[in-house]
Order: C-alpha cells, then structure tokens, then sequence
C-alpha cells in the first residue's frame, strides 16, 4: 500500500525530493501553497486557506482510502497529525513545500473548489479574493488541466487532470 499523499517534492520533471513532516513547522490557523511551476514556466500564485479546511477535506478523502484498504498509511497518519496539532490562534502562514505533487489532486484541488481561500498573483504582485479569480479553459490534445487565473490573465495553478493517449 502506498501513502495517498506521497511525501515527495518534485524539483523538476525528473528530480524529486522526499521529506518527513518532521521537517515542518508547526501547523498554524492558515495554510499557503504554490505550485513549482505552471505550465507556461511562470511562478504561481500563493493559495491561502485555512488549516481547518485542508484538514477537514484531507481526513474525509483518507477516511475513504483507508476504508478500502483496511488502515491508513503511517506518512498519511502522520501528516493528519501534523495538522490537527495546530496551533490555530497563531495566524502566521504556514507555507507547505512548493512542487508538493500529491498533495495538489487529493487535497488541494479539492478545497480550491469550495472558493473558501485567497491567492496571491506572484506575476502582478496582487491578492485576490476567490470570487475574482478565472477559470480559463486549458486542454490541448494530450492533457486536461484545472486551471485558475487572476482577472489579469496571469496562471495561479494548472493542476493536469487527464493525459489523453491518442487512439
């Protein structure tokens, strides 16, 4: 059985860096996380949401995956508890490694689409509230991407959902 949120940083496309929750700071109210990259090779946005969240939504995707595997991975378990140590009167962001790839399709994603965060454009430099940011259309003819913009057009995430093979 391998950990639903693999504990892996991706650098690069062929370079990955493993790291403990150990390695982090404490949990605090809010939570911020940036892609690496998005796919025009741009610097993302900073998402901000609250902890409370991410870990509501994490403990009800790992409660499904452990109910069909019969436990829940110990890294999984471990960043659970990660979370709810947190010291939530403390409201200094906490920002979760950049390039996180598991994270993005279990979580992440997941608590972008209820519109409860804010986001920094890191290209113009403005934050946004979630009701002002776009969701642009982005599929080409190999991959499907959710991808979020700020009203200047500037790519905040592109998460790829789907990669398409040809017939």
């Amino acid at each position: 059985m391998y950990p639903l949120i693999p504990p892996f940083i991706f650098l690069s496309r062929h370079r990955t860096v493993q790291f403990s929750v150990d390695d982090l700071p404490q949990a605090s109210a809010w939570l911020a996380y940036g892609q690496r990259r998005t796919i025009d090779m741009r610097y993302p946005g900073v998402f901000r949401f609250s902890t409370e969240s991410f870990a509501s939504h994490l403990h009800r995707r790992l409660s499904d995956y452990a109910a069909d595997y019969g436990q829940l991975h110990p890294k999984d378990a471990e960043f659970l508890k990660w979370l709810r140590a947190a010291d939530l009167d403390n409201e200094i962001d906490v920002a979760l490694p950049s390039g996180w790839e598991g994270i993005e399709i279990e979580v992440y994603l997941a608590v972008i689409k209820t519109g409860k965060y804010s986001v920094r454009c890191q290209t113009c430099g403005q934050s946004y509230a979630s009701a002002d940011v776009v969701c642009p259309s982005q599929e080409d003819r190999v991959h499907v991407y959710d991808v979020r913009a700020c009203p200047r057009g500037h790519v905040l995430s592109d998460i790829l959902l789907a990669h398409v093979l040809p017939s």
